[in-house]
């Protein structure tokens, strides 16, 4: 179901932000969400002060402010340029109210604002103790770039039911769901299960 839902090019329509910033900034934000966006519900979650002198690579508010998080799940625009710009334009604002996002959300950060908010030196030197320098870094890992589409299928990502079908005939021509099979033993139950799924899932939507 994962491999259909990415080839299916939904993923590049649905917004994915995890953010973190301090709790007097959030109504602004949720304000500038409300306005921008209209997604509901929203995430809200307190979390724990660093104590000082702290970094992490994990979301913070700085030492001298209480941390909230602000969870925004849910449809974007269907032009692949203009959600680009939405999900830009909503770490500008994340930036400006000094703030910061879990690297699971979706990245569109350009590498400079990435490393200004995250901590490149400490970073840097733990890829050099564990020798593991020669390895992408979690930039080059979680940057999210929303691909280009032509022809068929652009057409084909904006139709409702075949862009889901497209994705779940991909995942079984792309074999995913026979580890399952071998690992399980099932010839028959695993492909129709997925196929099923999807079927589910898009008349859910």
């Amino acid at each position: 179901m994962y491999h259909a839902l990415h080839e299916s090019g939904h993923m590049d329509r649905y917004i994915l932000q995890d953010l973190v910033l301090p709790h007097t900034k959030a109504e602004a934000l949720v304000r500038y969400i409300d306005a921008e966006l209209g997604i509901y519900p929203l995430w809200l979650c307190p979390l724990r002060k660093l104590g000082p002198g702290e970094r992490s690579f994990h979301p913070h508010a700085g030492d001298d402010e209480f941390p909230i998080n602000i969870g925004v799940w849910g449809p974007g625009p269907t032009d692949r340029e203009r959600f680009a710009e939405v999900n830009r334009q909503l770490e500008h604002k994340l930036g400006k109210l000094g703030g910061m996002k879990w690297l699971y959300a979706q990245v569109f950060h350009a590498v400079e604002e990435f490393w200004a908010l995250y901590d490149r030196v400490g970073f840097d030197a733990l890829r050099r103790k564990y020798n593991a320098s020669s390895l992408p870094n979690v930039y080059e890992k979680v940057r999210r770039t929303v691909p280009k589409t032509s022809g068929i299928k652009k057409v084909l990502f904006c139709i409702w039911p075949l862009s889901g079908l497209y994705g779940v005939w991909r995942s079984f021509i792309g074999g995913d769901y026979l580890v399952t099979r071998e690992r399980s033993g099932v010839v028959f139950w695993a492909p129709l299960i997925v196929l099923l799924a999807g079927i589910f899932a898009l008349l859910l939507r």
